[in-house]
């Protein structure tokens, strides 16, 4: 039977390193010469070059730039999808098929719901361009102008709501103008709060059109009349404060931004 000498552990012990005592009584990690640390790292030093070629800190604020610029990215597209969506809502609403208003229902809360995701995809992805902010506010106006000529072809609004949508439709026209004119001066006119908080109680009355006609509807055999009545009347009354809300975030635009005409 061959037998092995036993190794002369060096006494330049760099560190000690014990494990379970179940496995391994004990383990000596050790070097002869300080040069094997060097080599060591002299052999790690061309991965972390590659590592920092490869994965900059920076590198995805550089990408969100050059897409940015160019115009193109996840949140303009999302922003750009609510144009085909409406085109869908008005086919289905003006279907006569059994669930054509349940299914505009849905979609006209999907494209609701694109109006917040493209704003938090833009701020995750850091992909906030001039583009996006101007298009995201004139798709906005797009949508809600064509819901309501939705509503008035079928005739659901009341004839005092007629009034207050000539007011909201002279508004947004009235802001179109400014920001194409503020543009010129190479200024873009973004959405504050106000306008924010006023699109999205446009988009809930409005939502609310589309669902009194689901239910009248599609929900007729089981939803009680004096449901569909309360309905109505709470969406009265979001209908005024939207038009009010509509008028002054206009106001308050003009206030802001008629010095930048001159």
């Amino acid at each position: 039977m061959q037998t092995t000498e036993a190794t002369q552990i060096p006494e330049n012990i760099l560190f000690r390193c014990s494990f379970n005592p179940c496995s391994f009584d004990e383990i000596v990690f050790f070097t002869e010469c300080p040069k094997v640390w060097w080599n060591v790292f002299r052999l790690t030093l061309p991965f972390l070059s590659v590592r920092r070629r490869c994965f900059p800190k920076n590198r995805l604020a550089e990408q969100a730039s050059e897409i940015n610029n160019k115009g193109v990215n996840v949140p303009n597209a999302i922003t750009l999808a609510r144009v085909p969506l409406i085109f869908a809502i008005g086919f289905f609403f003006y279907a006569s098929f059994a669930g054509s208003k349940t299914l505009a229902f849905i979609l006209y809360v999907l494209t609701g719901v694109t109006d917040w995701l493209d704003g938090w995809a833009a701020r995750k992805y850091h992909q906030i361009s001039d583009f996006g902010k101007l298009a995201d506010a004139l798709i906005d106006k797009i949508f809600i102008i064509g819901m309501f000529l939705l509503l008035a072809g079928k005739g659901l609004v009341p004839t005092w709501g007629i009034f207050c949508m000539l007011l909201i439709v002279c508004r947004e026209f009235f802001i179109t103008g400014l920001r194409v004119m503020i543009a010129k001066n190479g200024t873009v006119l973004a959405a504050e709060k106000s306008g924010k908080l006023k699109t999205i109680l446009q988009i809930v009355f409005t939502g609310a059109f589309f669902l009194i006609e689901m239910l009248r509807i599609d929900a007729a055999a089981w939803f009680p009349k004096e449901g569909l009545y309360l309905l109505t009347v709470i969406n009265n009354v979001l209908f005024v404060t939207a038009t009010f809300l509509t008028v002054h975030s206009g106001w308050h635009y003009w206030k802001r931004y008629h010095r930048s005409l001159s």
